[in-house]
């Protein structure tokens, strides 16, 4: 990483992913201090971390907001709960990832539609 700015790194990571060096990407992500983070690149770092496998990461940048949101203490944003619940999927829980995502306007959010299908094809039977 050496004298690498966030906004580079994660940049270069999304370049990696692109270009298919998803281990790259992921030695590139996995040491950033998500305390350290705003909102924004945390929601950024969650994406990119469901990109390379890494679902649990991808939840962890994302858990105090999601947190906060249940405990109506604070909203989560619309992609946060999106971004959530790719990752919920991804792991297999389906019965939360359809709560989420039936609290979801789906006319504002059309990746609502997409997010349902890749649900609905993971616990296909």
């Amino acid at each position: 990483m050496g004298a690498l700015k966030l906004p580079d790194i994660l940049n270069s990571a999304d370049k990696m992913i692109r270009s298919g060096q998803i281990n790259q990407a992921w030695s590139l992500i996995k040491d950033l201090s998500l305390n350290q983070l705003s909102r924004d690149r945390l929601l950024e770092l969650s994406n990119l971390a469901r990109r390379v496998q890494q679902p649990l990461f991808a939840l962890q940048a994302l858990s105090k907001f999601i947190k906060r949101h249940v405990e109506g203490t604070d909203k989560a944003k619309d992609e946060e709960v999106l971004a959530y619940v790719g990752s919920l999927i991804k792991l297999g829980f389906f019965r939360e990832s359809q709560v989420w995502l039936n609290s979801l306007d789906s006319n504002k959010n059309p990746q609502v539609y997409d997010l349902k299908a890749r649900l609905y094809i993971a616990k296909w039977e």
